[in-house]
């Protein structure tokens, strides 16, 4: 009735818990007339705020036992050991720089000269008026270069390109005469990807043809990626 009075004044009444709200477990175990564990020592949790009778406290046979949800605070433990200081390496005050002219002056004597002045030709921006071609003594060609987009289109003329999406591998097949003279040797190529990725592997697929055709197939890590190559003729 008390209970229900609060209610209607708009008071709160606290629902049970288990624990309660100072962290104490409730429960009872059953014990015989000199107050010894009866049964197989059951305990039976009870829950003096819960609305239910019968888990409100213990039975006539039975004896309370209250434990903490969290036990007391344990002793203080010993002393860490002292961390030792760590030493700072010596700061190294970097040369001063050369100037200008004398920098200029000795790239200029430590490389060949084209090389100190520009790039080499070819590798600044893709070649677009056809496939490059270096010829050795002879006449015979040795030695190609070209760029290959990431869809296996070639940029240039004078070659083919095999390549399944998704893949990364692409085959590049060099028509009749691209190597005259040259049937029974192999292709090397040096391959160049424009992307941050790297060759799994690029090797000539076979000799070079009595007609002077070749193949090689280079495969790059991270896919699909636009390429440039150097391919050329074994010596041996």
């Amino acid at each position: 009735m008390a209970a229900g009075a609060a209610l209607a004044g708009g008071v709160g009444v606290a629902l049970g818990s288990i624990p309660d709200g100072t962290g104490v477990i409730h429960a009872c175990y059953q014990v015989d007339g000199q107050g010894q564990i009866d049964g197989d020592g059951r305990i039976r949790l009870i829950d003096p705020l819960s609305p239910k009778k019968n888990v409100q406290a213990c039975g006539p046979n039975e004896q309370a036992l209250d434990w903490n949800q969290q036990g007391p605070q344990g002793d203080t433990g010993p002393q860490g050991a002292t961390a030792r200081p760590v030493s700072r390496a010596p700061r190294v005050t970097p040369a001063p720089l050369a100037p200008p002219a004398c920098r200029e002056r000795r790239a200029t004597q430590e490389l060949p000269e084209p090389q100190a002045r520009r790039a080499p030709r070819g590798w600044g921006r893709p070649v677009r008026r056809g496939l490059r071609a270096r010829r050795a003594g002879g006449g015979a060609n040795r030695v190609y270069s070209g760029s290959v987009n990431p869809n296996g289109t070639p940029q240039e003329t004078g070659f083919s390109v095999q390549h399944t999406a998704g893949s990364g591998l692409y085959r590049l097949d060099f028509p009749a005469g691209a190597f005259s003279g040259s049937a029974g040797k192999f292709l090397i190529a040096t391959v160049t990807p424009i992307a941050d990725t790297y060759v799994n592997f690029a090797s000539s697929i076979a000799p070079i043809a009595a007609d002077g055709s070749g193949s090689f197939e280079v495969q790059f890590a991270g896919g699909e990626t636009l390429f440039m190559f150097v391919v050329a003729v074994s010596i041996s």
